[in-house]
């Protein structure tokens, strides 16, 4: 009868999983608690690891900062020198772990001969004498000077513009400075006869421009006494206008007629809306041939030149019709 009570116990507890006994039941932890107790654990392990590897003997390179001094007032650089320098010192890994946070740096005065970069590096390194230098790249340089010379050399602008339609610059964009005080070394100076700015673009233009545009300098052992010039631009708007000239023959020897056909063309041009008025006032372009031209011609028709007469007025020659005109000369007896 015990025996089946205890099967019939059993049973219920299979069943009813919820009510078994403290004793019977799996204790659960928390799942912050777990990450907790993995992360302590983690970290003594790696703290473990450091304290027993740290205290072995490593090699480790690290790039080592080069400080190059200026030259005398009268001399400069030739070639552009190495920022850095590869060094392999041998330690303990407690000492390697500073210099790999705090890596020294290496001064350097410049000279005609070879600098040997290994012994500064030793040099530079008395104040770590638990670590010895193993290797340096380069072990030496060779940081040549020449005379300093300056000069003043004019400034060209790389500037794209495009512009929205019916305008256009009105007259010629101004550069200012447009020269500027470049300084360095003879071999690089005296090659220069101009400077350019960076790249520059603008778009869909329909006022004026009044930039700064930054210089490029050819090398970076170059002085220049500024680093930007500002680029100013007068933009207007313009209008078409049309006027039609009489083809003249200039440099026409005495008892020579020279007749065109036809003698008149048409001249298409553009003017800023603020001078339209003055340039109707009069003709604001000729037409003529060079009787010179006229002798060397083999074909019997010849294109004529097309000159603004009015060079206060800023206009943009469209197009001209007809292109060539056909000619006789007729002479007098």
């Amino acid at each position: 009868m015990e025996q089946d009570n205890n099967n019939n116990w059993l049973k219920w507890i299979k069943k009813n999983p919820e009510n078994k006994p403290e004793s019977a039941q799996k204790l659960v932890y928390p799942k912050s608690e777990k990450i907790t107790v993995f992360l302590v654990a983690f970290g003594i392990a790696i703290g473990l690891w450091l304290l027993v590897n740290l205290g072995r003997e490593y090699s480790l390179t690290v790039e080592v900062p080069l400080h190059i001094t200026d030259p005398e007032d009268d001399y400069a650089l030739v070639e552009q020198p190495p920022g850095t320098a590869k060094v392999t010192v041998f330690g303990e890994g407690w000492n390697l772990l500073n210099i790999y946070n705090n890596p020294p740096s290496a001064t350097i005065s410049p000279a005609s001969e070879h600098i040997d970069l290994l012994e500064i590096i030793q040099d530079q390194m008395t104040a770590h004498p638990e670590l010895s230098v193993q290797k340096v790249e380069p072990a030496s340089l060779l940081l040549p000077v020449e005379e300093r010379i300056t000069r003043k050399v004019p400034v060209h602008p790389e500037v794209n513009v495009s512009f929205r339609r019916q305008y256009n610059f009105k007259g010629s964009p101004t550069i200012n400075p447009d020269s500027v005080t470049i300084s360095g070394a003879r071999s690089l100076v005296e090659d220069i006869d101009e400077l350019t700015t960076r790249s520059y673009e603008f778009s869909d233009v329909d006022e004026n421009l009044n930039v700064e545009l930054e210089l490029k300098s050819p090398s970076e052992l170059l002085q220049l006494d500024r680093e930007r010039v500002n680029y100013h631009a007068e933009v207007s708007e313009f209008t078409e206008a049309e006027v039609r000239l009489l083809v003249r023959v200039r440099n026409q020897p005495e008892g020579e007629e020279v007749r065109f056909t036809p003698s008149v063309i048409t001249v298409r041009y553009d003017v800023p809306l603020d001078q339209f008025g003055l340039a109707q006032e009069q003709i604001p372009y000729e037409a003529y041939v060079y009787y010179e031209d006229i002798e060397e011609d083999t074909t019997g028709v010849i294109s004529p030149v097309i000159s603004s007469t009015m060079e206060n007025l800023d206009l943009r020659l469209r197009s001209f019709q007809p292109r060539r005109v056909s000619y006789y000369i007729i002479i007098d007896e």
